[in-house]
């Protein structure tokens, strides 16, 4: 399976076999997506779950069971309704994801690897695209050579500049939610 050029593939692998989708790769939505339809994210991909308009890393808390001895996962597969009532200290609405609790951790994500030419321009979007706000670690010097890193989008564009072959490298963090960031290194 392929995509169109500026879309991302995404997988959906289930026990009714595994289907593709292809995703703006400028959306919030391809992040932790498995099936991308109608302009958004109809299915997040396994370990994930739908936050809002997306999908959001995320484990059932370890060992929790309701009242009737039911884990989150067969709250969940039963259809039963998310609660307050607390056992063991959690109602299911802060132990399942399903319910909007849960232990949620960042979604990774990676510029494609790929040397640049001095003169030449360049830009690298951050695949998937996990967040509004990016941020670069205080030593980066991609401006010094003609780069810079937009703070909504991530991407890194510009024309290097230089006389000599160079290797430069920075942090760029990725600012998902409160307190959930994602640092990688280009």
């Amino acid at each position: 399976a392929t995509c169109p050029v500026n879309q991302l593939l995404l997988w959906d692998v289930s026990t009714q076999g595994i289907a593709s989708s292809c995703c703006p790769e400028s959306s919030l939505s391809c992040a932790g997506c498995g099936q991308f339809a109608e302009g958004k994210c109809v299915k997040c991909a396994g370990g994930y779950t739908m936050r809002g308009s997306g999908c959001q890393s995320c484990v059932d808390t370890a060992g929790w069971l309701d009242d009737n001895g039911m884990s989150c996962m067969q709250l969940q597969q039963a259809g039963e309704a998310c609660s307050e009532q607390k056992v063991g200290g959690l109602s299911s609405k802060e132990a399942c994801c399903h319910c909007d609790g849960g232990h949620t951790s960042a979604t990774s994500f990676a510029y494609e690897d790929s040397q640049v030419l001095i003169g030449k321009t360049v830009s690298l979007k951050p695949q998937p695209r996990t967040a509004t706000r990016y941020e670069v670690n205080e030593d980066c010097e991609f401006a010094k050579f003609g780069l810079t890193v937009d703070g909504q989008t991530g991407e890194i564009s510009g024309t290097p500049t230089g006389t000599e072959p160079l290797n430069v490298g920075c942090e760029i963090t990725a600012v998902q939610t409160p307190g959930i960031s994602f640092t990688t290194t280009v």
